[in-house]
């Protein structure tokens, strides 16, 4: 998500979320809902890179929550489960 949001990805952005949000009702734009992301994540993180995230996973092999810090603060965890061929963020 943060790779797609910093490239303006829209296909890549949509496949970062797993298929229940991807088929939410109200998800469907998601051009809109990019643009939205890249907003927020602009105004919390500036003009970030990548390699200025670190991740840390806690869970079991199909869900958990992934802690996200940013220049070695924490941020934030979130939702992600397994599926398809990976994992995918399990809520917005």
């Amino acid at each position: 998500m943060l790779e797609a949001a910093k490239h303006s990805d829209t296909t890549q952005f949509r496949e970062a979320y797993c298929s229940r949000i991807v088929q939410e009702s109200g998800q469907q734009n998601w051009s809109k809902n990019l643009q939205e992301a890249q907003t927020t994540l602009k105004r919390k993180f500036g003009d970030y890179q990548l390699s200025d995230f670190a991740f840390s996973f806690e869970g079991d092999d199909l869900k958990g929550k992934l802690d996200i810090s940013f220049k070695g603060k924490q941020q934030f965890a979130i939702a992600i489960v397994k599926e398809r061929e990976g994992w995918r963020l399990d809520e917005r």
